[in-house]
């Protein structure tokens, strides 16, 4: 657990507030182990089908602290956000991720460009990772029956998590806020316009300095056209 909320509650400005109702979201910060990015290439993607593209924006190859954002809604705890940070800059600036051939400006004020969760998990992953197993059914089941039990070791009601890695790189899934849906990451520059860190929102609370796109993500029309073309996705929807 992080004691110090200041380590994420700046980035993303305050107060945090419930969406469903407006009332202040009481949050607990988890970091887990550093994910490691040897391309520096990163997924964001639903945490057991793993078919989307990698962002356009690279980051330097190294190792980053994931902190996973919990509110806790009565007697649910849910990951509203799940934040990776590459340096400690302050963050000037959110924008909108996006995938190669999408157009920022194109989107309407209600819209957003996310990825889609049918398992009830989101997951950020470096590109090597997915491509060492993502073909390989033996391979990619493994890592869905291990994931499935190294969540089941830290479950709590509503909200759970797991790392894999490998020479190719990290795996982290982790529940989605309240389960499957669309949801939006944001890049947060640096005052030199590198990226000092990325969030995946998962629609569980408004926070002040989100972009103006995605400002009503959870009635928006919401676009994922950068997806892998996997085999591993029928099979899940068929399961």
């Amino acid at each position: 657990m992080l004691p110090d909320t200041g380590a994420w509650s700046d980035l993303l400005g305050q107060p945090l507030t419930l969406a469903h109702d407006g009332a202040p979201a009481p949050i607990t910060g988890w970091q887990l182990a550093e994910l490691f990015f040897p391309s520096g290439a990163i997924v964001a993607c639903d945490g057991a089908i793993l078919d989307e593209l990698p962002f356009e924006r690279r980051v330097p190859a190294g190792r980053y602290p994931l902190t996973l954002l919990i509110a806790r809604i009565k007697d649910d705890e849910r990951v509203a956000f799940a934040l990776l940070r590459f340096s400690a800059q302050p963050v000037v600036q959110w924008e909108l991720a996006t995938r190669p051939g999408q157009d920022r400006s194109k989107l309407k004020a209600d819209q957003i460009f996310g990825y889609g969760v049918d398992s009830g998990t989101g997951a950020f992953a470096d590109a090597k990772a997915i491509d060492a197993i993502v073909d390989d059914g033996e391979a990619m089941q493994k890592f869905v029956d291990d994931c499935g039990d190294e969540m089941q070791k830290c479950y709590r009601h509503t909200r759970s998590w797991a790392v894999a890695e490998g020479e190719s790189g990290s795996i982290a899934a982790f529940s989605s806020g309240y389960g499957d849906g669309s949801y939006a990451s944001y890049f947060g520059l640096d005052a030199t316009g590198a990226s000092a860190a990325l969030v995946t929102d998962f629609g569980i609370c408004d926070w002040p300095r989100r972009p103006s796109n995605g400002a009503e993500a959870r009635k928006s029309d919401v676009t994922s056209d950068g997806r892998r073309n996997s085999w591993f996705r029928n099979l899940w929807r068929r399961s």
